[in-house]
């Protein structure tokens, strides 16, 4: 059993213990904040606000520290960060430790290409102080790390559950987004004629496509705003239906629908929430820093895109222009848009991902749209995309602009937040918790901060997933040294990870420390994860029946009307185990037989020997400890130091793989094996140090990092281009 908690120990240590288990383990606190849902009050009277609702201050005084917190130069060693960084990046564990140690000897090697002397350019856990020019190196090898073949499936997997694309049900997508191909849709040509070109252009797309091939072309293009505008008329074209319901109700309910999958993924923003947390007011706001609960990103971006800080028009404008939530919402109409027999594919897009036209009859409910510059009765999904691409070309280009005062242009407003939606997004998935609460703003000034600074990156590299993944490689947060490493105090941390730590009974305890960065891994990362280190086949993305119950008991996204969850419970970790308990093969040979076969030929091998390939491949690990020796022996019904015989070998290991697979160090992250520098005896040739340098190469090659790297017998070397 693994425990992590807050220690009560001496400055220095945390108070993390970490042994072999083989039971299950059941650990998660999300930390979800309230919200008022009664009616907010006028925004024209503002000056009789209750302090509690004062409004928020000004832009924040960028600071430069004089020196740099101690926190920030206790880091974890290259290894350390290259397995976790294979993780955060690949989506799976690293082949072995061969290829630890490749990725680990080409980080040294950008270093010393750099002028770096210190120990040849290796950082093996020193207290070394943290600045860009030391990890620049490992920037450099998140980028090579992006051309990884599993980055793409990764990686898609993430934009589909982002933007709450259906699996299942009447509103599934698999027409219109497809199951992920073995490669690339092509080298970015697609992405690239959409980012430059709208809906109802004249010129001819490269070919008819889907949204499955244009988020593959984006991936590679590295542009994700392309994908982000197309979908708009994919979700708008997929509606649910119902029976014995009036046209009018249908239509108000879908756009209801629409309206809550649109707010979460693009805007990050709650009609409900926002009546007590905007960006310029918030019921948790206090003048004191210390006593201070809200720190938004400065900028009035709910005036901007719903006319005031709640969304809320003033009464009598909803009696006669329609509801507020409905008129921001009018944008994603279904009724005299999607129009599958006459309208026309944006972009020469296939028509199973719709068809629509530009409407010119009122909004059949009646109601005046206002949702930024898209206003009026006539409004749709088209004034919509239109805003965002003009909002995406504007802020890549000149930035945020914001007033002093705070006002923000409508169409920067919706490329900001949905590019700040997008980095909340990536970095969850990374690092296990969000930058913001429930009602979708930060908690914490580091928070605010970390979410800034990022988005502001993304924003200048035009919405470049890769960019944003070596940046958050590379934050100080990324990579924690061990506890027993007792470098610096045990929570020294700022409140990112965990906002709510302020309130521990002890004070020492009231930052953050290593331990908060431990994280469950996703259901489908990690499926994905395991079936590829095994050498099966990939579940299906669109399941059903069987299939289908099990993702949706584990946590997987499947419809946005059960979103699934991330960390296992109880139940989820009983269906886990009954469907990988035993690590079953689907096919007919994989990776335990594999391990089985290379054991049994081998003159030398032990038990020991192949129990330890089979921990480098699952969890990283490439040995036995002492203190598992006796449960890794009572499941073989072997003693590790025999020689591997008998036609039941691969039997025998499944059991030893079966348990290794629901232990906390394959299915969480955050925590890492500690440094080695030998492979295990079996050790495939492919999965051994050369032919992964070799990999490393084609990598470096194919991200154009700006440093070539080569192969040498003794080790790898770097040059800039």
């Amino acid at each position: 059993m693994m425990t992590v908690h807050r220690a009560q120990s001496s400055p220095g240590t945390v108070a993390v213990v970490r042994l072999f288990a083989w039971s299950l383990f059941a650990a998660t606190l999300s930390a979800v904040a309230g919200c008022d849902s009664s009616e907010p009050p006028d925004i024209s009277k503002q000056a009789t606000f209750p302090t509690v609702a004062a409004p928020l201050p000004g832009a924040p005084t960028p600071t430069v520290p004089t020196k740099l917190h101690q926190w920030q130069d206790c880091q974890g060693s290259d290894q350390a960060w290259v397995r976790r960084a294979i993780v955060a990046i690949a989506g799976r564990r690293p082949w072995g430790q061969g290829e630890v140690l490749a990725w680990t000897d080409a980080i040294a090697a950008v270093r010393r290409a750099r002028g770096y002397k210190f120990n040849d350019g290796a950082f093996t856990g020193t207290e070394v102080q943290w600045s860009p020019a030391v990890w620049e190196a490992r920037r450099i090898v998140a980028l090579a790390m992006t051309e990884l073949p599993s980055y793409r499936l990764r990686w898609t997997d993430f934009v589909l559950d982002a933007l709450r694309v259906n699996r299942i049900e009447t509103k599934a997508q698999l027409k219109c987004y497809t199951q992920p191909g073995d490669d690339y849709h092509d080298k970015g040509e697609l992405a690239g004629f959409v980012r430059d070109h709208t809906p109802t252009t004249g010129d001819a797309a490269p070919s008819v496509f889907t949204l499955g091939q244009l988020v593959s072309s984006a991936l590679r293009k590295d542009d994700l705003s392309v994908v982000w505008r197309a979908n708009l008329f994919a979700m708008v074209a997929k509606p649910f239906e119902a029976a014995n319901v009036g046209a009018k109700e249908l239509e108000r309910s879908r756009r209801q629908d629409f309206g809550r999958v649109f707010d979460a993924a693009y805007l990050h923003r709650d009609f409900v929430c926002m009546g007590c947390h905007n960006s310029q007011f918030s019921t948790t706001y206090h003048p004191d820093p210390h006593r201070n609960r809200a720190w938004p990103v400065f900028g009035h971006f709910e005036a901007a895109l719903f006319g005031s800080p709640t969304g809320k028009h003033p009464q009598e404008e909803e009696a006669t222009k329609g509801p507020s939530d409905l008129r921001a919402h009018a944008v994603l109409r279904h009724g005299g848009v999607v129009d599958a027999k006459n309208g026309a594919s944006p972009w020469g897009w296939h028509k199973d991902c719709g068809r629509f036209k530009v409407p010119k009859d009122p909004d059949p409910l009646g109601h005046d749209g206002y949702f930024g510059l898209a206003r009026g009765a006539t409004v749709s999904v088209y004034d919509l995309e239109a805003s965002l691409h003009r909002g995406v070309d504007r802020i890549v280009q000149f930035g945020l602009q914001r007033l002093d005062d705070g006002t923000v242009d409508p169409d920067d407003a919706l490329a900001w937040l949905t590019a700040q939606t997008i980095v909340e997004q990536v970095w969850q998935d990374v690092m296990g918790a969000p930058l913001t609460l429930s009602n979708y703003f930060p908690r914490t000034e580091a928070q605010r901060d970390t979410l800034e600074r990022l988005t502001t990156r993304f924003v200048a590299k035009r919405y470049a997933l890769r960019h944003l993944l070596a940046d958050i490689a590379v934050e100080p947060l990324f990579n924690p040294p061990p506890p027993e490493a007792g470098c610096g105090d045990a929570y020294a941390w700022p409140r990112v990870l965990d906002a709510w730590s302020n309130h521990a009974s002890d004070p020492a305890q009231r930052n953050n420390g290593p331990g908060d960065g431990v994280l469950a891994l996703p259901a489908r990362q990690l499926r994905r994860s395991l079936h590829g280190a095994l050498g099966w086949p990939m579940a299906a993305e669109y399941p059903g029946g069987e299939e289908q119950t099990f993702q949706l008991s584990v946590g997987v996204f499947l419809k946005d009307a059960e979103p699934g969850f991330r960390s296992l419970d109880f139940a989820a970790r009983l269906a886990w185990e009954a469907r990988y308990g035993t690590c079953a093969k689907p096919n007919a040979y994989d990776f335990v037989d594999l391990v089985a076969e290379k054991a049994t030929e081998s003159a030398n091998a032990s038990w020991g020997d192949a129990v330890a390939l089979l921990k480098d491949r699952l969890i990283g690990e490439p040995f036995v400890a002492e203190s598992e020796t006796p449960h890794v022996q009572a499941l073989l019904g072997a003693k590790l130091n025999e020689k591997v015989v008998g036609d039941d070998a691969a039997m025998r290991l499944r059991r030893v793989c079966g348990a290794l697979v629901s232990t906390p160090q394959f299915l969480l992250g955050g925590l890492v094996a500690p440094d080695r520098q030998t492979t295990p005896l079996l050790t495939p040739g492919s999965v051994s140090y050369g032919p992964q340098c070799d990999n490393i190469v084609t990598a470096f090659t194919a991200a154009k990092t700006g440093y070539a790297v080569m192969c040498t017998a003794s080790g790898v070397s770097a040059t800039e281009n």
